[in-house]
């Protein structure tokens, strides 16, 4: 199985550069922690670090560097994650159709890990519907569907909070 197939996933958008999530698994139950940093966040340039998968079950936290660059409607991303002893390669690649459709292709070296390909369905401004399948690295390949609905909740925005009131 790929990773928890019921969970809760919670993340916090600590300030532009900082983000926290949390990942309630339910079957097996376990707790998950994520950070990232965002180091570098420029206009067609994008550098984060920081730590997936912390569980409470004592699995340690997997570091990762990655790095990506934006051009026009594509998005290339590559970097390296420690983990299972090892480190591993991430790699990425997004192509933005138009502004509610976005196809995405990652991949995961090392023989536990995948390869996905998929889409991200913007169905309303804070509703996102993410289909994809998951490729097993290692033989035989196997074959994972996956989905992922997404619910954003913008509790404080500080643009909106420093714009003036328009009449």
């Amino acid at each position: 199985a790929i990773g928890n197939s019921q969970e809760v996933q919670l993340e916090l958008g600590v300030c532009k550069r900082f983000e926290v999530g949390y990942y309630r698994g339910f079957r097996p139950g376990d707790n998950y922690f994520h950070t990232e940093i965002g180091l570098v966040q420029g206009p067609h340039l994008l550098l984060s670090t920081g730590f997936l998968n912390w569980s409470t079950h004592g699995s340690p936290p997997q570091p990762f560097l990655e790095g990506g660059y934006y051009e026009g409607p594509i998005q290339t991303m590559f970097g390296a994650i420690y983990a299972n002893h090892q480190a591993e390669a991430v790699l990425g690649l997004a192509y933005t159709a138009s502004p509610r459709l976005q196809a995405d292709f990652d991949y995961q070296s090392g023989k536990a890990n995948f390869a996905t390909a998929g889409f991200t369905w913007t169905i309303a401004h804070n509703l996102s519907l993410n289909p994809a399948i998951y490729v097993a690295n290692q033989a035989p390949n196997h074959v994972y569907p996956y989905a992922v609905l997404t619910w954003n909740i913008n509790l404080w925005n500080p643009d909106r909070a420093a714009a003036p009131a328009k009449p």
